[in-house]
């Protein structure tokens, strides 16, 4: 059986998470893309930015990261890079340029380093992420003037090319933070206050 097959990592990515920003909404197979063509292993919303980690287990490719670079990065403002040990020399010489890297050791999951740079966002492709109603709010926080009937695409144009990127992207995360996932997408989410799925003794040395 794999040491360290993607499921053990992205629990505890989950958990890193947490003790790192304590604050954040955390998620798994989080969209930030329409029709579900890209999702971030592990993320994490905060009231400013949006954030993931990348999970590599046992037996993964590394084939996917280039375009998992380019794509994430439209929305994504950091990106972490976890592999098990035995894939790691090979996917590091894949990871995109801007991402910092969860490393493993006897002592825990650590990031030895993460850049004060952010990812270069997209305000199309954060606005990309909302609903309707959702883009309407943004669209008044920013202070754009959009109509209710006018087509999904036109008000996140109309947004995207007035608004500020920062104004943006804290806009973005207050209606993600504030959407009803359970309900409206059955999916299971942790704010601040919720309780984390356990990890085995183990996992927990290691997170």
């Amino acid at each position: 059986m794999p040491d360290f097959p993607a499921s053990k990592l992205t629990l505890m990515a989950l958990h890193w998470f947490r003790n790192e920003y304590p604050e954040a909404l955390l998620t798994l197979e989080l969209c930030t893309e329409k029709y579900a063509a890209a999702r971030l292993d592990v993320g994490a919303i905060t009231e400013h930015e949006i954030m993931g980690v990348e999970v590599k287990g046992d037996g993964d490719s590394a084939a996917r990261l280039n375009r998992q670079g380019w794509v994430y990065g439209r929305t994504a403002s950091r990106m972490w890079l976890l592999a098990a040990p035995s894939l790691r020399e090979k996917v590091l010489k894949h990871k995109p340029p801007g991402w910092n890297e969860l490393k493993i050791s006897d002592d825990g999951v650590f990031s030895p380093y993460i850049r004060r740079e952010c990812l270069s966002n997209s305000p199309a492709a954060l606005l990309d992420i909302l609903w309707k109603d959702e883009l309407i709010t943004v669209s008044g926080e920013v202070k754009v003037n959009c109509k209710r009937s006018w087509q999904v695409h036109d008000i996140a144009h109309k947004v995207a090319e007035t608004a500020p990127l920062g104004d943006v992207r804290r806009a973005v995360c207050r209606a993600l933070l504030n959407r009803d996932w359970e309900r409206r997408m059955n999916k299971q989410i942790w704010r601040p206050a919720d309780e984390l799925p356990e990890m085995s003794p183990k996992q927990e040395k290691a997170a």
